[in-house]
Protein backbone atom coordinates (compact mmCIF):
# COMPACT_ATOMS: atom_id res chain seq x y z
CA UNK A 1 0.00 0.00 0.00
CA UNK A 2 2.87 2.37 0.78
CA UNK A 3 4.48 1.72 -2.60
CA UNK A 4 1.10 2.26 -4.27
CA UNK A 5 0.83 5.70 -2.59
CA UNK A 6 4.33 6.65 -3.80
CA UNK A 7 3.64 5.49 -7.36
CA UNK A 8 0.25 7.23 -7.53
CA UNK A 9 1.86 10.47 -6.35
CA UNK A 10 4.19 10.28 -9.37
CA UNK A 11 1.19 10.07 -11.76
CA UNK A 12 0.33 13.67 -10.95
CA UNK A 13 3.73 14.99 -12.05
CA UNK A 14 3.78 14.45 -15.77
CA UNK A 15 2.81 12.62 -18.93
CA UNK A 16 5.47 9.93 -19.12
CA UNK A 17 6.28 8.93 -22.68
CA UNK A 18 6.31 5.20 -21.92
CA UNK A 19 2.71 5.50 -20.70
CA UNK A 20 1.42 7.42 -23.73
CA UNK A 21 -0.28 5.05 -26.18
CA UNK A 22 -2.24 5.63 -29.36
CA UNK A 23 -5.92 4.91 -29.06
CA UNK A 24 -8.63 5.20 -31.68
CA UNK A 25 -12.32 5.93 -31.16
CA UNK A 26 -14.91 5.14 -33.81
CA UNK A 27 -17.38 8.00 -33.91
CA UNK A 28 -21.14 8.08 -34.46
CA UNK A 29 -22.92 10.85 -36.32
CA UNK A 30 -24.52 13.26 -33.86
CA UNK A 31 -22.52 12.03 -30.85
CA UNK A 32 -19.90 14.53 -29.75
CA UNK A 33 -18.33 12.64 -26.86
CA UNK A 34 -15.58 10.07 -26.53
CA UNK A 35 -15.35 8.09 -23.29
CA UNK A 36 -11.89 6.50 -23.07
CA UNK A 37 -11.18 3.45 -20.92
CA UNK A 38 -10.78 4.10 -17.18
CA UNK A 39 -7.00 3.60 -17.37
CA UNK A 40 -6.70 6.93 -19.24
CA UNK A 41 -5.85 9.91 -17.02
CA UNK A 42 -5.08 12.44 -19.74
CA UNK A 43 -4.83 13.20 -23.45
CA UNK A 44 -1.66 14.44 -25.08
CA UNK A 45 -2.68 16.96 -27.71
CA UNK A 46 -3.47 17.26 -30.57
CA UNK A 47 -5.92 14.61 -31.77
CA UNK A 48 -6.35 13.36 -35.35
CA UNK A 49 -9.72 13.09 -37.14
CA UNK A 50 -10.21 10.90 -40.21
CA UNK A 51 -13.48 10.72 -42.15
CA UNK A 52 -15.01 7.31 -42.79
CA UNK A 53 -13.56 5.44 -45.76
CA UNK A 54 -10.45 7.62 -45.99
CA UNK A 55 -6.88 6.54 -45.34
CA UNK A 56 -5.29 9.95 -45.91
CA UNK A 57 -6.30 13.56 -45.46
CA UNK A 58 -6.73 13.50 -41.70
CA UNK A 59 -7.33 16.80 -39.93
CA UNK A 60 -5.93 18.04 -36.65
CA UNK A 61 -8.29 18.47 -33.68
CA UNK A 62 -6.90 21.03 -31.26
CA UNK A 63 -7.68 21.45 -27.55
CA UNK A 64 -9.86 24.22 -26.16
CA UNK A 65 -10.22 25.47 -22.62
CA UNK A 66 -13.24 24.99 -20.37
CA UNK A 67 -14.06 28.68 -20.84
CA UNK A 68 -14.06 28.30 -24.61
CA UNK A 69 -16.25 25.19 -24.43
CA UNK A 70 -18.72 26.80 -22.03
CA UNK A 71 -18.94 29.89 -24.27
CA UNK A 72 -19.96 27.92 -27.40
CA UNK A 73 -23.38 29.24 -28.45
CA UNK A 74 -24.54 25.89 -29.88
CA UNK A 75 -22.70 22.72 -28.89
CA UNK A 76 -24.87 20.63 -31.24
CA UNK A 77 -23.44 22.14 -34.44
CA UNK A 78 -22.30 19.30 -36.70
CA UNK A 79 -19.33 19.00 -39.04
CA UNK A 80 -15.74 17.77 -38.96
CA UNK A 81 -14.44 18.14 -35.38
CA UNK A 82 -11.81 20.87 -35.09
CA UNK A 83 -11.67 21.34 -31.31
CA UNK A 84 -11.89 19.15 -28.22
CA UNK A 85 -12.43 19.77 -24.53
CA UNK A 86 -11.43 17.35 -21.77
CA UNK A 87 -13.60 16.98 -18.70
CA UNK A 88 -12.27 15.19 -15.64
CA UNK A 89 -14.46 13.72 -12.91
CA UNK A 90 -14.01 11.13 -10.19
CA UNK A 91 -16.41 8.72 -11.87
CA UNK A 92 -14.72 8.95 -15.29
CA UNK A 93 -11.12 10.20 -15.25
CA UNK A 94 -11.36 11.63 -18.78
CA UNK A 95 -14.28 12.44 -21.07
CA UNK A 96 -13.66 14.13 -24.43
CA UNK A 97 -16.14 16.55 -26.02
CA UNK A 98 -15.74 17.27 -29.73
CA UNK A 99 -16.74 20.45 -31.53
CA UNK A 100 -18.34 20.51 -34.00
CA UNK A 101 -20.15 17.25 -33.28
CA UNK A 102 -19.19 14.61 -35.88
CA UNK A 103 -21.61 14.41 -38.80
CA UNK A 104 -20.47 11.02 -40.07
CA UNK A 105 -20.72 7.54 -38.59
CA UNK A 106 -17.60 5.35 -38.65
CA UNK A 107 -15.21 8.30 -38.79
CA UNK A 108 -12.30 7.87 -36.39
CA UNK A 109 -10.50 10.03 -33.89
CA UNK A 110 -6.97 9.01 -32.94
CA UNK A 111 -5.55 10.36 -29.70
CA UNK A 112 -2.52 9.89 -27.48
CA UNK A 113 -3.86 8.47 -24.22
CA UNK A 114 -1.86 9.03 -21.05
CA UNK A 115 -2.26 5.92 -18.89
CA UNK A 116 -2.23 5.79 -15.11
CA UNK A 117 0.32 3.61 -13.37
CA UNK A 118 -0.52 0.06 -12.45
CA UNK A 119 -1.98 -0.55 -9.01
CA UNK A 120 0.12 -2.25 -6.36
CA UNK A 121 -2.48 -4.22 -4.45
CA UNK A 122 -0.73 -7.59 -4.22
CA UNK A 123 2.87 -8.74 -3.93
CA UNK A 124 2.62 -10.20 -7.45
CA UNK A 125 2.24 -6.81 -9.18
CA UNK A 126 4.98 -5.74 -11.59
CA UNK A 127 5.95 -2.08 -11.76
CA UNK A 128 5.35 -0.18 -14.99
CA UNK A 129 8.34 2.10 -14.55
CA UNK A 130 11.64 2.09 -16.41
CA UNK A 131 14.52 0.51 -14.52
CA UNK A 132 16.06 3.97 -14.08
CA UNK A 133 13.23 4.77 -11.63
CA UNK A 134 14.14 2.05 -9.10
CA UNK A 135 16.33 4.25 -6.87
CA UNK A 136 13.80 7.07 -6.93
CA UNK A 137 10.94 4.75 -5.90
CA UNK A 138 13.09 3.21 -3.14
CA UNK A 139 13.78 6.72 -1.76
CA UNK A 140 10.06 7.55 -1.84
CA UNK A 141 9.14 4.26 -0.19
CA UNK A 142 11.82 4.80 2.50
CA UNK A 143 10.35 8.23 3.31
CA UNK A 144 6.87 6.69 3.43
CA UNK A 145 7.85 3.78 5.74
CA UNK A 146 10.44 5.44 8.01
CA UNK A 147 7.93 6.54 10.73
CA UNK A 148 6.47 3.01 10.92
CA UNK A 149 9.94 1.68 11.67
CA UNK A 150 10.68 4.28 14.36
CA UNK A 151 12.86 6.43 12.09
CA UNK A 152 10.88 9.67 11.58
CA UNK A 153 14.13 11.64 11.30
CA UNK A 154 14.84 9.96 7.95
CA UNK A 155 11.67 11.34 6.33
CA UNK A 156 13.02 14.80 5.32
CA UNK A 157 16.25 13.34 3.91
CA UNK A 158 14.58 10.63 1.83
CA UNK A 159 11.67 12.86 0.80
CA UNK A 160 14.22 15.36 -0.58
CA UNK A 161 16.17 12.59 -2.35
CA UNK A 162 12.91 11.26 -3.82
CA UNK A 163 11.78 14.69 -5.10
CA UNK A 164 15.19 15.48 -6.62
CA UNK A 165 15.48 12.10 -8.32
CA UNK A 166 11.88 12.31 -9.57
CA UNK A 167 12.47 15.77 -11.06
CA UNK A 168 15.64 14.60 -12.82
CA UNK A 169 13.83 11.56 -14.26
CA UNK A 170 10.83 13.59 -15.39
CA UNK A 171 13.12 16.05 -17.16
CA UNK A 172 15.02 13.19 -18.80
CA UNK A 173 11.79 11.72 -20.24
CA UNK A 174 11.41 14.00 -23.24
CA UNK A 175 11.08 13.64 -26.96
CA UNK A 176 13.98 14.67 -29.13
CA UNK A 177 13.80 16.49 -32.42
CA UNK A 178 14.96 19.51 -34.34
CA UNK A 179 14.03 22.90 -32.94
CA UNK A 180 14.33 26.20 -34.76
CA UNK A 181 13.60 29.41 -32.86
CA UNK A 182 12.85 32.52 -34.87
CA UNK A 183 12.09 35.81 -33.12
CA UNK A 184 8.60 37.18 -33.76
CA UNK A 185 8.52 39.44 -36.78
CA UNK A 186 11.88 38.22 -38.07
CA UNK A 187 11.90 37.25 -41.73
CA UNK A 188 14.65 34.75 -41.14
CA UNK A 189 17.59 37.07 -41.73
CA UNK A 190 19.97 37.94 -38.95
CA UNK A 191 20.52 41.58 -38.07
CA UNK A 192 23.42 42.96 -40.05
CA UNK A 193 23.30 40.24 -42.69
CA UNK A 194 23.34 41.13 -46.37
Amino acid sequence: RALNRVVKSVDQDGNFLWRVVRRTATLTSGTGTITPAVDVIGIDEPMRYLRSGQTAGASVVRPMSRDEYMALPDRTTTGNPELFFIERTLAQPVKIYLYPVPNQTSATCEYAAVLKSFDFDTGANTADFWQSWEGCLVDGLTAELAPSYGQPGLVPLYRKKFEEAKLALINADTETGSVVLIPFGNSGFYAGSD
